[in-house]
């Protein structure tokens, strides 16, 4: 269940009518009580609140409801507890976050475009590939760039010159290196 409710536009919890938006923790709700909204977004991490803000100023009721509080909540987070079998991978429990903002909140905001050579095929590598290519994302990069406030894209070798370092001498046929904004 749902533990947190964020609010865009016009809303009626208690049987007030509440114009503004608002953050609400379902756990304070008395049982009957309800939200109505025509657009009900689950998750309150990065995609999830940027579909959401994609309904500012519009006439339609936007609910995001997020799994998590404000704060991290052990109870909350205990709903992400699994197996790993296979090769290790911790990312599974500590790479993801119940809390409004999500996974977020535990990043320092990378944000990477995929490059080319990941959609292609790799003979090695089975059901790889994929039916789209890079370059067909490219307006969809710029609007989630734009969204974000991000910035020029900085060549590796301008980052490496600003802290007065060279740049190591890899291939760049073997080696792509890019950085993250």
């Amino acid at each position: 269940m749902a533990r947190s409710a964020v609010y865009t536009g016009h809303r009626t919890v208690h049987g007030q009518s509440n114009p503004q938006g608002i953050i609400d923790d379902f756990n304070k709700f008395a049982d009957g009580n309800s939200v109505a909204a025509d657009i009900c977004v689950i998750g309150a991490g990065a995609a999830g609140i940027t579909i959401a803000r994609e309904f500012l100023g519009t006439q339609l009721k936007v609910v995001v409801l997020e799994g998590g509080g404000l704060d991290p909540e052990p109870d909350s987070q205990e709903l992400f507890e699994s197996e790993v079998i296979g090769l290790p991978h911790a990312g599974v429990h500590d790479g993801r976050a119940r809390i409004l903002g999500g996974t977020t909140s535990l990043w320092g905001g990378q944000a990477l475009r995929f490059d080319t050579f990941d959609f292609e095929e790799r003979s090695w590598v089975p059901y790889s590939g994929w039916p789209i290519s890079r370059e067909a994302l490219d307006s969809y990069y710029e609007r989630a760039e734009r969204i974000l406030h991000l910035g020029a894209q900085l060549p590796f070798e301008r980052l490496c010159a600003s802290f007065g370092i060279e740049p190591p001498a890899f291939g760049t046929a073997k080696l792509c290196m890019e950085c993250s904004r």
